[in-house]
């Protein structure tokens, strides 16, 4: 007797079953292989969940390599589409061309799901227990006109196909791996592979930390510019140095008193929490002087005071005048809220 179990629910004729007639089922058999290699719709028929089957023996669009899924109403919601029979193993490539903007779920009844994009495509295996998400082919910035999607975000598990046709995969940002992020017109690699160029104007947020070897340098640098604040102030009093913010604090006023330096990362973090234990910081602090000079009288890291070791083993008791002093401070985090503070002054005018 006649079964359906394989994966494509072809008719399986068993031996000296169906004499006279078998040539019938082969060539539907041939067919409903040939239609599993090609393209089909189909289409939910509400503003719902639904589940198309791939009947047994019978053309249906389920069975195609390519599937294609519209919707007869727009979607309000993300919906889930389940692929029946919940035993078969297979590979479809589906768009998700419904109505609505919404994302659709591929299900096969139990298991892991996929999710799909409105207007993208994935690459989905079942293996008969779940929906697993093998490969999507969702490639981000390219317009619908020029034959991508358009999208301009990225998820885990995306791939660009390189020079020569290799495969390159991006994992989500966060994580161990290449990570994609938009200089607002291409797609750039944090960690890119060979053949991709980091040319274009980049602005990094966030950390990133670079790792040499015991025989090489982490970072190289052939130009580099740092950021100076310049102020039209007066120094005097205590005077926060943010030290997420310059690397370089110039005063163009004439000091007016003795003042305080704190050193700290920004107005709501501390240089505690910033820094870790081992790591160095340096600041430049470039003061205008007029005919009377004053000097930096005291130093802080996070308000505390901190004695600094000063060039040449003595502090300053004096400024100088009509000049400009630069004090130059080395902040070594040595602890928790512990602090090494090599400072030195010297004389521009």
């Amino acid at each position: 007797m006649a079964t359906y179990v394989n994966n494509l629910r072809l008719k399986e004729i068993t031996t000296g079953d169906e004499d006279g007639t078998w040539g019938t089922s082969t060539n539907t058999n041939l067919e409903l292989i040939a239609d599993a290699f090609g393209y089909s719709t189909e289409q939910l028929a509400a503003n719902a969940d639904e589940t198309f089957t791939m009947t047994d023996g019978t053309a249906d669009g389920v069975r195609a390599l390519y599937l294609k899924l519209t919707s007869a109403v727009s979607l309000s919601a993300t919906r889930t589409v389940t692929l029946a029979p919940n035993t078969v193993s297979k590979v479809w490539i589906i768009e998700n061309a419904t109505t609505g903007g919404q994302s659709i779920t591929i299900s096969q009844g139990s298991g892991s799901t996929v999710t799909i994009a409105n207007g993208t495509k994935a690459m989905v295996y079942t293996d008969g227990a779940g929906a697993t998400a093998a490969v999507v082919l969702a490639i981000p910035n390219i317009p619908v006109a020029n034959g991508g999607t358009g999208a301009t975000t990225l998820t885990a598990n995306n791939v660009i196909l390189g020079n020569g046709g290799s495969a390159v995969q991006f994992v989500a940002p966060g994580t161990s791996g290449n990570v994609l992020t938009s200089n607002g017109t291409t797609w750039q690699s944090t960690t890119p592979a060979a053949g991709i160029s980091l040319s274009a104007d980049n602005t990094w947020t966030g950390t990133q930390t670079f790792s040499g070897t015991s025989a090489k340098f982490g970072v190289v640098l052939s130009d580099a510019a740092e950021v100076a604040t310049v102020s039209a102030t007066a120094a005097t009093g205590t005077i926060n140095y943010d030290i997420t913010t310059q690397s370089v604090l110039y005063y163009t006023s004439n000091a007016s008193a003795n003042w305080t330096v704190n050193f700290r990362a920004s107005s709501g973090t501390s240089l505690d929490t910033a820094m870790t234990t081992g790591q160095s910081v340096t600041a430049a602090f470039l003061v205008t002087q007029g005919a009377t000079a004053y000097y930096n009288s005291a130093v802080q890291v996070d308000g505390s005071s901190v004695t600094p070791k000063w060039q040449g083993g003595t502090a300053p008791t004096a400024g100088n005048a009509s000049g400009i002093d630069a004090y130059v401070y080395t902040i070594i985090k040595t602890g928790s809220a512990a602090f090494t503070v090599l400072a030195s002054l010297t004389r521009f005018a």
